[in-house]
């Protein structure tokens, strides 16, 4: 938390540690994205990951 309360304006590792755990979030969403943009890092093709 320390690493991204440094990155992220406006913020502390208190209140994101709150957000991550407290929050009502959609991680599904975030490992999608996450996954598309590593996908696109190795090569965008159907057999680029998994």
């Amino acid at each position: 938390m320390e690493h991204m309360a440094e990155i992220v304006p406006d913020t502390n590792s208190q209140s994101l540690q709150h957000f991550i755990s407290e929050s009502d979030w959609d991680e599904r969403e975030v490992l999608n994205q996450v996954a598309k943009e590593a996908d696109a890092q190795l090569g965008g093709k159907e057999d680029s990951c998994c």
